[in-house]
C-alpha cells in the first residue's frame, strides 16, 4: 500500500505542476545570473532589494502563492560565500521582478533549533533542508513543506 500512496502522491505533483507550464510558449530570462555556481546575494531580511537574489542551487523545495509571488526554500548550493546545504527562504516578486530574503541563514550547513514541540518562536529554523515536496492547500496555508534536514550526526555514530 505504502510504494501505491508513493507513486499516486508522485503522480498527482507531476501533473499538477505540468498543467502550470504552457508548452506552446516561448521561455523568457526574468533575472538572475547567466553563469553556473553562483554565490548569494542576501541583503536585510524582508527588504526587497534590486541586488539581492538567491546563490545557484538544486533539489529545492518551490512553490507559487495565492497572489502569484514565487517562493524558494533550502536546497545543495551556495550561500553568500560557500556551498552545502541551505536553509534560506525566498520569495520572488514576478510584478517587480525582484527577490527578497525572507528567513533563514546566509550561509549552508546551519544546526537547526526546534525549540519546544509546539510552540512557534521566532528562534526556530530548520537545518539546511533539501528535497522537499510542497503544495498548496488553501489561500490560509500557501507553503506546507516536508523535506530532509541536514542535522549532524553525533561523533561515535
Amino acid at each position: 500500500m505504502k510504494s501505491h500512496l508513493l507513486f499516486i502522491v508522485v503522480l498527482f505533483c507531476t501533473l499538477s505542476a505540468y498543467s502550470q507550464i504552457n508548452t506552446h510558449a516561448p521561455w523568457v530570462w526574468m533575472k538572475g545570473d547567466n553563469t553556473i555556481d553562483q554565490y548569494g546575494l542576501y541583503g536585510e531580511q524582508t527588504i526587497t532589494n534590486s541586488q539581492s537574489k538567491p546563490g545557484a542551487r538544486n533539489i529545492a523545495s518551490t512553490w507559487r502563492d495565492p497572489a502569484g509571488n514565487l517562493w524558494l526554500l533550502g536546497g545543495l548550493g551556495m550561500g553568500a560565500s560557500q556551498y552545502g546545504f541551505l536553509n534560506d527562504l525566498w520569495k520572488f516578486e514576478p510584478a517587480s521582478n525582484k527577490w527578497t530574503w525572507m528567513k533563514g541563514d546566509n550561509e549552508p550547513d546551519q544546526l537547526p533549533v526546534y525549540g519546544s514541540s509546539g510552540t512557534a518562536a521566532t528562534a526556530n529554523k530548520p537545518g539546511g533542508i533539501y528535497s522537499g515536496i510542497s503544495w498548496v492547500d488553501g489561500p490560509e496555508n500557501s507553503g506546507c513543506l516536508v523535506g530532509m534536514d541536514m542535522v549532524p550526526m553525533a561523533s561515535g555514530s
